[in-house]
């Protein structure tokens, strides 16, 4: 996490349904695949409304501070990236997405197929995705909700 303290990188953060973090697995890039508390997103959501002019002024709801209280007890995906929200939101989508197959592609290794599929849930049931971008200083803030299709199956 030591690139939390780098005001430089931008923090994007993106729940995923597939995983269920038990510890922290941080990677090379300060990448994490980790859970997230009620108290860890109680005060990213303190900092939002302290720091962001436009949460700050948005009194009782405002959306980004919904969204942040919607990450907590959720197992996250946070990717650390130089640049505002705009600029590194699809390459931190890019590399959340792929950090989230590998996860899931080196748990095959310890188990068998029945139980990827019964772990995964795989089914047509319909899971939302969120996620949440800082950039430097707060200053800039982007959030997006993307509920998951329901399957169509094989013909």
């Amino acid at each position: 996490m030591a690139a939390v303290g780098q005001p430089e990188l931008s923090r994007y953060i993106r729940t995923t349904w597939m995983l269920s973090a038990q510890a922290a697995l941080t990677f090379t890039d300060f990448s994490t695949l980790r859970f997230l508390s009620a108290g860890e997103a109680a005060e990213l959501a303190q900092q939002v409304r302290k720091r962001n002019v436009f949460a700050r002024h948005s009194w009782e709801n405002s959306f980004y501070i919904q969204r942040v209280k919607s990450l907590a007890d959720h197992t996250v995906i946070e990717v650390f990236l130089p640049g505002d929200p705009q600029e590194m939101g699809e390459k931190a989508d890019e590399m959340a997405s792929l950090l989230e197959k590998v996860a899931v592609v080196s748990s095959t290794f310890a188990l068998n197929k029945r139980e990827l599929q019964r772990k995964l849930g795989i089914i047509a049931k319909r899971r939302t995705e969120i996620d949440f971008m800082i950039s430097p200083r707060f200053r800039y803030l982007r959030s997006r909700a993307q509920a998951s299709p329901t399957a169509p199956g094989i013909v």
